[in-house]
């Protein structure tokens, strides 16, 4: 009896941990396929962008958001391919530092350049974006504190963010209309009445299609900021 409670007791464990993965090494979890999110040098996507105006909840302004990725490149220590994300309503450029390994898609820190300082912050493990399933109901959560490289003036501080595949469903962007769009939900939760999301949809062989910012607070929430994908370029070397 008690070997069979063993057995009970661990294959539980087993569903548990294949649930809900955390940021951290396994070598016996397959990569997830890259082109959800493909790190070719050249590649881009072009996103029609919308704020909304906090007070009003209404539409304040457009702008346009450009992807892309650059040649590999060595980040705090990591072999990563840098993600530049320029918005034509801000000077700054922003960037992400990515690969991908056994367990999906890693962030391993970021990067914003103004055009006369640029600030660049290591993570001291890492943000897993996409895990290596993407069926629905999977979570995973990537606690990790945020550091200034060399050169950066600032306080280290801790992240941590909940994600979760919430479905699989159809989008329309001016890109066009999309099947089999995976959603992800990213929550950061800043205290019990006020957390913020970022939901993500990619679409395989293409990369990510929508995006939407929000605000939650415990009286109620709205989206800050969109964007609708509508160029984009996969399969390109710079």
């Amino acid at each position: 009896m008690l070997f069979k409670r063993s057995l009970l007791f661990f294959g539980l464990l087993a569903v548990i941990i294949f649930m809900f993965p955390g940021c951290s090494d396994n070598p016996n979890q397959a990569p997830l396929d890259n082109s959800f999110l493909e790190l070719a040098p050249g590649a881009y996507w072009v996103y029609d962008a919308t704020t909304i105006e906090p007070m009003t909840k209404t539409a304040g302004y457009s702008d346009q958001e450009t992807w892309t990725i650059l040649p590999a490149t060595t980040y705090n220590g990591k072999q990563v391919f840098p993600l530049q994300m320029e918005r034509t309503d801000r000077n700054a450029v922003n960037y992400w530092y990515l690969n991908w390994s056994g367990d999906g898609l890693r962030n391993y820190g970021q990067a914003s350049d103004d055009g006369e300082t640029v600030d660049e912050w290591g993570y001291d493990s890492y943000d897993l974006l996409l895990s290596h399933n993407l069926e629905v109901g999977m979570q995973w959560s990537c606690p990790y504190n945020v550091f200034p490289l060399e050169g950066t003036s600032g306080d280290p501080f801790d992240v941590v963010y909940n994600y979760e595949v919430t479905a699989i469903e159809s989008v329309s962007v001016p890109a066009g209309d999309f099947e089999n769009a995976v959603k992800v939900e990213r929550t950061q939760i800043i205290d019990p009445s006020y957390s913020r999301k970022k939901i993500f949809w990619f679409v395989n062989g293409i990369g990510m299609v929508k995006q939407e910012e929000w605000q939650v607070y415990s009286a109620g929430s709205f989206m800050e900021r969109e964007l609708d994908l509508s160029t984009y370029g996969v399969g390109v070397d710079m």
